[in-house]
C-alpha cells in the first residue's frame, strides 16, 4: 500500500457537525487498523480532549497531534515539540495585560488550562469547547514550559494588537474560533506534529494522507503526500489541497477517503 499513515482533523472532518462519528467512518477506521495503517488525529484541541475522541473510535494507542502541532502523544506518553523562551513569554504576558486582553496558557508542566482573574470569558469558553480539559485560576507568569497562549479579543482593535504581536515576534498564530487567537512558538503548526509521527514510524511524508477543513490544517494538507480538503473546507484550504471532496464531514468523508485512496475499493 502506498499510504501508511492517515492524519485527520477532528472537528468538522472526522466529527459530524453534531460532534458524533458516523458508523461508516468508524468502520473505515477499523479497516485501517486491520490493515496496519496508522490513523492519527490532529487537532487544535488540548491533549486530553484529543485522547477522548481517540478512545471513542478505538485508536487511543496510536500517535496523535494536539494543540495545533505543539505536542504529540501516544497513550500517556506525551512530547511537547517546542515551548516559549520564558523571558520572551513573560514579556508577551505583560503586553497582553497592559491592553486588558484576556488570556490563558497551556504548558508542559501539566494538562490544565490556567487563566487569571479578569480572564473569565476565556476560562469558561475552554470549559465549554474542551469539556475534558480542566481549567484553573492562577498567576500565569509563574508557569514554565508554556507552549500555547490563548487570547480572547473583544473587538477588531484587540485582534489587530494580538495579530501584530504574532507577526512582530514571528510566532505561529491561528484563529480556532471567532474572537479567539492562539499563539505558539515560531513554526509550530500541525505539519510539525505530522512530521514527528512520520519520523517515529520510519516513513516519508509521501506515504502520508492528511484531511482537514480549516486554516490550522493548511500547512498539514500542503505538506502531505496527499492533502485532502473535505467539502465543507474553507476556500483557502481547498485551493492548496490535492483533492477536494464532494463529501462533507456529515457525509462520511473519512470512509470515502479510506476506501478510495487506502484500500482501493
Amino acid at each position: 500500500m502506498k499510504y501508511k499513515l492517515i492524519v485527520m482533523d477532528v472537528d468538522n472532518t472526522l466529527l459530524c457537525t453534531d460532534k458524533s462519528v458516523s458508523k461508516k467512518n468508524l468502520e473505515a477506521i477499523k479497516k485501517c487498523k486491520d490493515k496496519g495503517i496508522m490513523v492519527s488525529l490532529a487537532s487544535g484541541r488540548p491533549a486530553l480532549d484529543v485522547l477522548h475522541y481517540a478512545k471513542m473510535i478505538g485508536i487511543e494507542d496510536n500517535y496523535h497531534i494536539s494543540d495545533n502541532g505543539a505536542g504529540i502523544f501516544k497513550g500517556n506518553d506525551r512530547k511537547i515539540i517546542k515551548t516559549f523562551n520564558h523571558d520572551f513569554y513573560i514579556d508577551l504576558v505583560d503586553k497582553l495585560r497592559a491592553k486588558g486582553i484576556e488570556c490563558g496558557v497551556f504548558s508542559s508542566e501539566n494538562l490544565d488550562f490556567v487563566y487569571e482573574n479578569g480572564s473569565e470569558s476565556i476560562g469558561k469558553s475552554i470549559e465549554i469547547y474542551f469539556p475534558v480539559t480542566k481549567t484553573k485560576l492562577g498567576n500565569i507568569k509563574d508557569i514554565k514550559g508554556v507552549y500555547k497562549i490563548s487570547t480572547y479579543f473583544k473587538d477588531d482593535k484587540e485582534y489587530e494588537f494580538v495579530k501584530g504581536l504574532e507577526k512582530e515576534n514571528e510566532m505561529s498564530g491561528v484563529i480556532p474560533d471567532p474572537n479567539y487567537f492562539d499563539m505558539m512558538p515560531y513554526e509550530i503548526t500541525k505539519i510539525k506534529g505530522t512530521e514527528a509521527i512520520a519520523k517515529e514510524l520510519g516513513i516519508s511524508m509521501d506515504e502520508v494522507i492528511v484531511m482537514g477543513d480549516q486554516e490550522n490544517d493548511y500547512t498539514n494538507i500542503k505538506g502531505a503526500g496527499l492533502g485532502i480538503a473535505v467539502a465543507n473546507a474553507t476556500d483557502d484550504v481547498k485551493e492548496i489541497a490535492d483533492v477536494v471532496l464532494e463529501q462533507s464531514c456529515d457525509e462520511d468523508a473519512v470512509a470515502y477517503v479510506v476506501d478510495k485512496y487506502i484500500l482501493g475499493e
